[in-house]
Parts: structure tokens; C-alpha cells; sequence
């Protein structure tokens, strides 16, 4: 799943079931200009005097009646890393969309920050509500470990892994750089592990990362199940994204005791705290000395493995699913 598909499912699994209604645009109207067609020409009709939630960044503006989840203000931020024609909807959208609802849920201060930067005037309708790893992001057997390195045809048992879309934001180039740099100090034996699928090329136009170093290995879309282990077996994690508005992948790899090499932008480092080496990602020789640092100390290696793990259990997908009920019933009363 990607982030914002995790957080919808996470947080509807936990509320109650008989207060709720999911609508949804059938198959041939979900996505592109025909699901945004959907959302904002027949989904209205749909609504009566429910209260809508709309989790994924986007909803109907005609609708007042409304709370809206906002994961980042990327296509307001940044729109030069997204494709013209989505920068330009959302650009257009969003600012609008967020005067008008009742209540906008966000993910993080960052988040809430970028937010109000750009509409100052809604500071008193925001509720921050943070992420969470789920249960099954936990340290994982050895004999789970091995199958899923082999079915990912990864060569040995030292690797680190770098998960995300393979997306502009997500600094993939300076990652494979900085590898290319930090691989002359290690032993043959450590590669990097890619894994993710493609950003739609609607979203993020045209990317590509060049020649590959050796040692690295491309997996393309990792399914869940396989995740935990993936994560539990690597050295470390490494994300470097350029902005993000929460940052799931580095608190699943917490989660499972994996030591990680975090970006110090964005909402990153609201998320990991002081359990992580945080690196500059602009900086492709900060990228390396962190991987290098990581490896190269066996005491801090193994400081940050328990760190990561007590900073995991801050977080709870029970807690943001309360946090975001209370929003609604918030919004129901106004």
C-alpha cells in the first residue's frame, strides 16, 4: 500500500462500523480526470446531510459539510517535482478546498505548518493526528528472513534497504550517488536493496536514475506480508526523501529494530526523533558518511537497533484513529 492507502484502511478498520458509510466511485470512475470527476460532480449527490471524510488529500468543493485529511502540501511546495496538469488541479484546489470544510486533519506539524503558510487563516479548524506502524512491523524469524531475501534475489544476509515509490521526492539519484561513494569503504558483500514501485507518471511525470552501481538490487512493489521481514533483515534503513509529510517507512523499520539513515527534512525528524542518524539529503557525501558511520560502529549500530524500537511504541494506529473520530464528532457538532 502506499502511505495515504495504509492510513484510510488503518483508521476505517477502527471505527465503528454501524456509524459509517464508504462510498466509493465504481472501477471505470476511480482514478485520473474521470475519478475527479466522480468526486466532484456525483459524489455530492451521494451525501444528503452525512458528514463527508475525505482521507486522501482531496474531496468535492462544493461540499462545506466536510473534514479533509491533508498528508502534505507537496503540489503547493514543490509543484516543479510533479507532473504540470496535477500541480496545476491541486495548486488550483487545494487552497479553496481548505477555506471551505469544517475540519482539516493533518499528519504532522510539519504538515500543519506548510498548511498554514499557505492559508493562514483556517490555524483554529487543524487536528494534527500522527501515523502509525502496524502490528505486523515486528522483528521477524530468521527462517521468514532468509526465504523473503532469496525470493528478492538478494545475494547475501548484509544489505540495506531504501523502500519508497521511485519518485522524485523520494532523492533516489542521490542515494544511488552516495552509495556509489560509501561501497569503496565497505566489504563486497553489503548491497543496497531498492524496493517500491513506480510513481505514476500522470502524478510525476517522466524520471529516471541512470546507470546503477553495482551491489544494488531493484525489487520493484514489495507485497505487505513480505515487508517485515524485508526490514528485519537489512543492516539498516535508509530514507532520504527530499520532503515528506510524516514518513511511514522509516517508523516500520523502528518498528522491526532496524537502525535507520533518516532525511533531516520534512517531517522527518518529528518522527524519528533522536533514534536515527539524520543526514542532509542534498548533500550526496552526508548521505555516504551516514551509511558509513552506521556500519562502521558496532556499538552505535546496536544503540540505535534498541532506540528505534522504544521510539516505535509512541506511535499507535488506535490512537490516530481516536484522535480522527474526535475530529469528526468535532466537526459534527460545529
Amino acid at each position: 500500500m502506499t502511505g495515504v492507502q495504509r492510513y484510510t484502511s488503518e483508521i476505517i478498520a477502527r471505527f465503528p462500523a454501524d456509524q459509517i458509510l464508504r462510498i466509493a466511485p465504481d472501477t471505470a470512475w476511480s482514478s485520473g480526470i474521470r475519478g475527479h470527476m466522480w468526486e466532484q460532480a456525483k459524489l455530492p449527490l451521494q451525501l444528503a446531510d452525512r458528514l463527508l471524510w475525505s482521507p486522501a488529500n482531496t474531496g468535492p468543493l462544493t461540499i462545506a459539510n466536510q473534514v479533509l485529511s491533508v498528508m502534505d502540501m507537496s503540489p503547493l511546495d514543490n509543484p516543479e517535482r510533479l507532473s504540470p496538469k496535477f500541480a496545476a488541479w491541486y495548486g488550483f484546489l487545494l487552497p479553496k478546498l481548505l477555506r471551505r470544510v469544517r475540519t482539516v486533519l493533518t499528519i504532522s506539524e510539519f504538515s500543519r505548518e506548510r498548511i498554514l503558510y499557505h492559508v493562514p487563516e483556517i490555524a483554529d479548524r487543524i487536528r494534527v493526528t500522527p501515523l502509525a506502524a502496524d502490528a505486523r512491523f515486528k522483528r521477524t524469524d530468521a527462517e521468514r528472513v532468509e526465504t523473503v531475501r532469496r525470493k528478492f534475489g538478494i545475494p547475501t544476509p548484509h544489505y540495506l534497504i531504501a523502500l519508497g515509490s521511485l519518485e522524485p521526492r523520494k532523492n533516489l539519484p542521490r542515494l544511488i550517488d552516495a552509495w556509489r561513494i560509501a561501497q569503496q569503504q565497505l566489504p563486497d558483500d553489503i548491497s543496497l536493496v531498492l524496493a517500491g514501485g513506480a510513481g505514476k507518471s500522470i502524478v510525476f511525470g517522466s524520471h529516471g536514475f541512470g546507470e546503477l552501481p553495482g551491489r544494488t538490487i531493484l525489487t520493484g512493489r514489495v507485497d505487505d506480508e513480505d515487508l517485515p521481514a524485508l526490514y528485519s533483515g537489512a543492516i539498516a534503513s535508509i530514507y532520504v526523501s527530499l520532503y515528506e509529510g510524516f514518513g511511514l517507512p522509516p517508523l516500520e523499520s523502528m518498528a522491526c529494530g532496524t537502525p535507520v539513515i533518516a532525511s533531516n527534512a520534512g517531517a522527518i525528524p518529528e518522527v524519528v526523533g533522536d533514534s536515527a542518524i539524520l543526514v542532509d539529503p542534498l548533500d550526496t557525501e552526508s548521505i555516504a558518511d551516514g551509511v558509513t558511520t552506521m556500519l562502521g560502529d558496532r556499538a552505535m549500530h546496536q544503540n540505535l537497533r534498541q532506540r528505534a524500537l522504544q521510539r516505535a511504541t509512541l506511535f499507535s494506529w488506535d490512537e490516530t484513529a481516536r484522535l480522527t473520530w474526535a475530529g469528526l464528532q468535532e466537526a459534527l457538532r460545529s
